[in-house]
């Protein structure tokens, strides 16, 4: 009797064993921390929640406009015709100067504009942009291109065109997926060896009681 109580704690730690083995195999895998991740997750929500609180307390009573009244460049045209809604333009045609003046005034008084006047060209500079903040903080951004490779890169933006991947960032992005795949692969096999051995453990302790009775009753 005392036998088969020795082999019996003896496969209970083994399934412990097993178990934390398998549970902690990967370190980073999520699944030994399910819980701990839950937590921070809620957590963050939490704090999130709290920020937007406070920036709309922060808000309130001010003003959220971030348009632009106006915008022109001096000395050129810009395409399509200015429409706060609208926050890209091109200049049409090309720039022979080094200084590119850019004259933007606020829908709102309150409101701040960063990027606009007397701008210096930087070499092979292709856009300039203005940030027009409210008073309660929220920024938009108006653009200008100056160049007809940034004309096309627009008319391709409307025309919803997508570029085709590089063959560098299509093989990294295959080598990311083999590597998930083989994760897997190995969890599912850590779960398998698990189970068996957990049947195993019960036909063998099912085997010893039952031994042990038929002793008992002999």
């Amino acid at each position: 009797m005392k036998n088969v109580k020795k082999i019996i704690m003896f496969l209970i730690m083994l399934v412990i064993i097993s178990t934390f083995s398998i549970v902690y195999a990967d370190p980073n895998s999520s699944k030994g921390f399910a819980e701990y991740d839950d937590e921070q997750a809620e957590t963050e929500t939490q704090e999130m929640m709290e920020e937007q609180q406070k920036e709309l307390e922060s808000a309130a009573g001010k003003s959220t406009n971030n348009y632009l009244e106006s915008l022109q460049v001096e000395g050129h045209e810009m395409s399509p015709e200015f429409d706060k809604q609208t926050v890209e333009y091109v200049l049409k045609g090309s720039l022979n100067t080094d200084k590119i003046n850019i004259i933007a005034k606020p829908d709102d008084e309150t409101a701040t504009v960063q990027g606009a006047g007397t701008i210096q060209i930087q070499d092979n500079q292709k856009e300039f942009r203005i940030d027009v903040t409210a008073e309660s903080g929220t920024v938009r951004t108006y653009i200008i291109y100056v160049s007809e490779e940034a004309q096309e890169q627009e008319e391709q933006k409307q025309g919803e065109v997508v570029q085709p991947e590089e063959p560098g960032q299509q093989e990294e992005v295959q080598v990311d997926a083999d590597a998930e795949s083989e994760v897997k692969s190995e969890s599912n096999i850590n779960w398998i060896i698990f189970i068996v051995v957990i049947l195993i453990v019960i036909l063998v302790i099912i085997f010893l009681i039952r031994k042990n009775s038929n002793n008992g009753k002999h």
